[in-house]
C-alpha cells in the first residue's frame, strides 16, 4: 500500500515541478517525484560499487555568498582536489569544476558534503 506524506517546495521549484510533468508527460507531480527519486537510487547504487582509487569530476553550481562554505569543504578534501576551475556564470552563480584523485569513499564523502551543503543548486559527480 502506497503512503502519503507532504513536503514543502518554494514556488519556483513546484513551477520546476509542474513543467518537467508537463513536458516529460507524468500523469501527476507524485509520478515525476518518484521518478526522480529512482533515478537517485540509481545513481547512488552505482557510486556505493565504487571502491578503490578513481578518478573523476564535481562540477558545482550555487550563489556567490556559498564560496566560502565550498573553499572550506575543499581544504577538507585538499588531497583530492587535482585541479579546479572556478567560472562565475551570471545571476550571481558560480559554476565549480573540481578534477578529483583518490580513494572511491573520500571522493563519495566530498560530494555529500557538497549536497549536504544548503543552498548549492547543482552537485553533480561523475567517477571513472
Amino acid at each position: 500500500m502506497a503512503k502519503i506524506i507532504s513536503m514543502s517546495l518554494s514556488e519556483d521549484t513546484l513551477e520546476d515541478l509542474d513543467k518537467l510533468q508537463q513536458e516529460m508527460g507524468f500523469d501527476g507531480r507524485s509520478e515525476a517525484i518518484r521518478a526522480g527519486l529512482r533515478l537517485l537510487k540509481a545513481e547512488h547504487r552505482e557510486q556505493e560499487k565504487l571502491a578503490g582509487k578513481v578518478h573523476g569530476a564535481l562540477i558545482l553550481v550555487y550563489p556567490d555568498q556559498k564560496s566560502a562554505a565550498i573553499t572550506t569543504i575543499r581544504h577538507r578534501y585538499q588531497e583530492l582536489v587535482k585541479s579546479q576551475m572556478h567560472n562565475h556564470i551570471g545571476n550571481h552563480q558560480c559554476l565549480e569544476m573540481f578534477v578529483l584523485e583518490g580513494e572511491a569513499k573520500k571522493v563519495q564523502a566530498l560530494a555529500q558534503d557538497c549536497r549536504q551543503e544548503k543552498g548549492i543548486v547543482v552537485v553533480k559527480l561523475l567517477l571513472v
